[in-house]
């Protein structure tokens, strides 16, 4: 079988190019991104996590004006804001610093400096304002998720009837000793409603949590995602990358050593696909289904819009996908 590529609404940055970073410019951009599109991402959403102010006021128009190119029209298929409206607690990778409580003035200006195009903004359900902000946004035509949050039950039924509908890379974001009782895994688990995206890695989350997750929320709610961070396809080695130090494993797995924990991926999203196949948590209809048509139908983008550069196809003998 062949298809256009996979559809990745979570990718941070690619070969050293962060779309996070105020040094960010156009012909760095151009490169790692037509890179990123030659390597069975048919189509992508840069995703800038919390940032300052001046990051996204200059990086955000930057990303707008790609969208109008012939290169990369129907290939960048609009921004994902992960942050800035996150929880201190569960920041992860993000700064801190760059942490605010939810904004609608704000958020205006950072759509409008995205031209419009911010697809997906990801916040923490439980900060004051939250379903207002959500409200607004969903009025708007943006999907609203809720990630590095501490959301209890109560939190995200809240969230979901103000119009969130998605959970950003769930399973993750989380302290690594959770109450047994009350989390914000158990309580995504239950309320009803909600999509979800994991990041299927090898790192970031364990084949037992991936299968409940298939299991609870069912192939039809679920989206692969890289997570791509700015040293993907980069060598093991120690680098610096979102203003933090870290080292690519011999395994793939990045991460910060003196805070402990994960910085992104270092896998591109077909590498993700494969993982699912090579678990045999997913069958190759599924994986096409979390990774290519799932996706673009939570962002409204038909299928025949895409302009892959080059296609994917599935080696039977192999079970796995391979680029054309």
């Amino acid at each position: 079988m062949k298809y256009p590529g996979f559809v990745d609404i979570q990718v941070n940055g690619y070969l050293g190019v962060d779309f996070s970073s105020i040094d960010l410019n156009e012909k760095l951009m151009h490169e790692a991104c037509y890179e990123l599109l030659s390597q069975g991402t048919a189509a992508f959403l840069p995703t800038l996590i919390s940032s300052p102010a001046d990051v996204y006021r200059r990086n955000l128009p930057m990303i707008a004006k790609m969208m109008e190119t012939d290169k990369f029209s129907n290939r960048i298929l609009g921004v994902h804001l992960e942050g800035p409206f996150l929880s201190p607690e569960m920041a992860g990778a993000h700064r801190t610093d760059s942490l605010v409580l939810p904004d609608l003035s704000f958020l205006q200006e950072l759509d409008d400096l995205a031209a419009g195009q911010v697809k997906l903004l990801t916040l923490a359900a439980e900060l004051s304002g939250s379903a207002a902000l959500i409200k607004w946004a969903v009025s708007l035509g943006k999907v609203v998720a809720i990630g590095h949050s501490n959301a209890n039950r109560s939190d995200l039924e809240q969230a979901r009837e103000a119009g969130a509908s998605f959970l950003t890379h769930f399973g993750n974001a989380v302290p690594n000793m959770l109450h047994r009782h009350d989390n914000p895994l158990i309580a995504g688990f239950s309320v009803e409603g909600y999509k979800v995206s994991i990041i299927p890695d090898g790192h970031h989350l364990n084949e037992t949590f991936m299968r409940a997750v298939v299991r609870v929320f069912g192939v039809e709610n679920i989206i692969a995602v890289s997570d791509a961070c700015p040293l993907a396809g980069f060598p093991p080695g120690r680098y610096t990358a979102m203003n933090q130090d870290v080292i690519i494993e011999d395994t793939g797995r990045i991460i910060n050593p003196e805070e402990n924990h994960l910085v992104g991926s270092s896998s591109r999203l077909i590498e993700c696909a494969n993982k699912l196949l090579e678990l045999k948590i997913l069958s190759p209809q599924q994986v096409v289904q979390v990774s290519l048509t799932n996706p673009l139908a939570l962002i409204g983008v038909s299928q025949d819009q895409l302009r892959p550069v080059r296609e994917v196809v599935l080696n039977d003998l192999h079970q796995k996908f391979e680029c054309r």
